[in-house]
C-alpha cells in the first residue's frame, strides 16, 4: 500500500498547511485534499495573521492554526488537541467565531439551534472534545458529529473581503 493510501485509510489524517509556502491559494489546497481525504482536519502555520484572517480560515474549514513563532513550542499540543477533536485556535477566536455563526445563521438560513445544539455549542466554545461533550451529555460520539454536522450547516455564512 503507498503512502497517499495508507493516508486515506488512516483514522484521521491531519495535514500542516504552511500558507507562506502554498503554490495554490488555501481554498484550493484545501478543496484538493478533501477531495481525496475526506476525514482529513487541517492546521495551517503561516506568519502572524489578523483575527479576521483566521476567522476566514476556520470558515473554510481548518481546525488549527499556528503561527510560524509558536511552531516550535505549541505545534505537538495542537497536533493532539486537533486529533481529539479540538479546534485549536486562541480562546478569543473561538469564541468569536462561534459567536458570530450563532448570530448569523439565523439570519442566513432562517433557522435557529435547537436546545441540544445550543448545549454543544456551548461546550464547543469551553474547547471540549467531541468525546467529552458525548460523555457530558450522555450521548454517543457519533450523535455529537451529526449535531455538530447541523450547527456548522446553519452557521456558514460567505466571509468576503
Amino acid at each position: 500500500m503507498n503512502a497517499q493510501s495508507k493516508l486515506r485509510h488512516a483514522t484521521t489524517a491531519i495535514f500542516l498547511l504552511d500558507d507562506c509556502g502554498l503554490e495554490l491559494p488555501l481554498t484550493e489546497c484545501l478543496r484538493r485534499l478533501r477531495t481525496l481525504f475526506s476525514a482529513a482536519k487541517f492546521i495551517v502555520l503561516d506568519k502572524h495573521k489578523s483575527e479576521e484572517e483566521v476567522l476566514r480560515m476556520l470558515w473554510y474549514g481548518i481546525q488549527g492554526f499556528l503561527s510560524h513563532s509558536e511552531v516550535k513550542s505549541r505545534l505537538l499540543p495542537a497536533i493532539h488537541s486537533v486529533s481529539e477533536g479540538r479546534m485549536w485556535v486562541a480562546a478569543d477566536l473561538l469564541h468569536t467565531y462561534m459567536t458570530h455563526a450563532h448570530e448569523t445563521r439565523g439570519r442566513n438560513r432562517g433557522t435557529s439551534l435547537t436546545p441540544r445544539e445550543e448545549q454543544i455549542t456551548e461546550l464547543v466554545k469551553r474547547r471540549f472534545s467531541n468525546r467529552e461533550i458525548g460523555g457530558t451529555l450522555r450521548i454517543r460520539e457519533s450523535t455529537v458529529k451529526f449535531h455538530l454536522t447541523h450547527i456548522l450547516s446553519k452557521a456558514i455564512i460567505p466571509l468576503t473581503k
